[in-house]
């Protein structure tokens, strides 16, 4: 079992669909849960094109949190009102997502319905990390879209909690200084854990050429650049819109690809050769 966070630390680079890219092309099944604290779910209008209410949501999460009753099964019961079984919504010839591969099992928790419903969750956070645990016995993963990450970070418990932490940023200069100083700080918060190797930056190419390559950013941030995907507004509407061209070869389909294949292959390998490490660092 692993937990994979991303975040951001300013800015809306594209948190969202590089974590939906993840689960829907992840090797192992995998429980998305849609985190973000800061705006209502993306998810819902976006990867799911607004085929369903908000009754699945983190909002019912929290309720049964309070009664005691939020467990990795509660998530993948597709009789409670928790989570969304991707893999088991009918298959739509016109839209290639929420579309799975064949045998690809993701369940999808779409964030709170309103922002009020996303005060007083942190102890929400800390649940979600036990939940994470109890999702080894049936052989999935956990990906958290974090959103951006706040100073005061309500999250933190499962944000410890992650074996990679992917920081999503844009390749230009004004983003590589926002990382500079927020990346200093997060690494810190993490380091008593031994985190710091987690931690991992993932650059969305601006629109321009006036780009920062990933040496710069990974000599001056100090972690380690794990993939630049390329600008490709319709390549990443596949992913945050539900919508996209069918063609596997396409430049962006194929970087997505290669990103998740690079940031999955270390820890399921770790984990297969330390199974009884559930969510240990792998180093």
């Amino acid at each position: 079992m692993a937990i994979i966070g991303f975040a951001s630390v300013a800015g809306s680079p594209g948190v969202t669909t590089a974590a939906v890219a993840a689960a829907l092309l992840w090797p192992r099944p995998v429980l998305f849960i849609e985190a973000d604290t800061s705006n209502v779910s993306a998810v819902l209008p976006g990867l799911l094109r607004g085929r369903l209410d908000y009754s699945r949501s983190l909002s019912q999460a929290m309720l049964l949190h309070t009664r005691g009753e939020l467990t990795a099964d509660a998530f993948l019961d597709p009789s409670l009102p928790l989570s969304v079984p991707i893999h088991d919504l009918p298959r739509d010839p016109y839209l290639p997502h929420p579309s799975t591969r064949d045998g690809h099992r993701l369940w999808v928790v779409p964030g709170f319905d309103n922002l009020n419903a996303a005060v007083g969750t942190s102890s929400l956070w800390s649940a979600l990390t036990a939940v994470a645990g109890q999702l080894a016995d049936s052989g999935a993963d956990m990906i958290v879209d974090f959103g951006r990450l706040h100073r005061a970070e309500p999250r933190q418990a499962l944000l410890e909690a992650c074996d990679r932490v992917v920081i999503v940023a844009r390749a230009t200069l004004p983003d590589l200084f926002r990382v500079i100083g927020r990346m200093s700080e997060l690494t810190a918060g993490l380091a008593p854990l031994g985190r710091e190797s987690h931690l991992r930056l993932l650059l969305i190419s601006p629109p321009t050429r006036h780009d920062t390559d990933a040496h710069d950013f990974q000599t001056r941030v100090g972690v380690d650049v794990i993939a630049t995907l390329p600008f490709s507004p319709r390549g990443a509407a596949g992913y945050s819109a539900g919508i996209s061209e069918r063609n596997p070869r396409n430049p962006y389909q194929r970087a997505v690809r290669k990103f998740v294949h690079d940031l999955a292959h270390p820890l399921i390998t770790a984990q297969r050769r330390h199974p009884a490490r559930v969510g240990a660092s792998d180093g």
